[in-house]
């Protein structure tokens, strides 16, 4: 599966897709819980990986804000720092597209009205939202 690259604005897709990779190695509960103190060095490398794959695809700003030097092995710290930082920008970026499909009106000017369902639907899909049926 590809992940697409972590912007901090597609928070939604990005999170269903890295789980999904995060299952495909069989760790997807390292963010699920805290880490054992007492890990196994086996352990301690898949917890490494899935941290890895976490930050494998950011953009610099998104790495910046996410990875410290104290949780860049700890998949369950650095998840809890995605969630904290991005979920809510998440919900306002799909508050306000909705916002702006409902804005979007017919204005004697067909190619303005188009461009502004295209965006919104662009927009939607980048989101992983459903788009709405006309």
């Amino acid at each position: 599966m590809k992940v697409p690259k972590f912007t901090g604005k597609n928070f939604e897709i990005w999170e269903k897709k890295i789980c999904m990779v995060l299952a495909e190695f069989n760790l997807e509960h390292f963010i699920d819980k805290p880490p054992l103190p007492d890990m196994t060095r086996r352990t301690k490398k898949k917890a490494q990986k899935a941290a890895n794959l976490l930050c494998a695809n950011l953009t610099d700003g998104v790495c910046n804000t996410i990875v410290k030097k104290t949780n860049s092995s700890n998949p369950y710290e650095l998840w809890q720092m995605f969630k904290s930082v991005y979920a809510s920008d998440s919900i306002l970026a799909s508050y306000e597209v909705w916002a702006q499909w409902e804005d979007t009106q017919f204005n004697d000017n067909m190619a303005a009205y188009i461009a502004g369902i295209e965006e919104c639907l662009a927009k939607f899909e980048s989101l992983a939202m459903v788009v709405p049926t006309l």
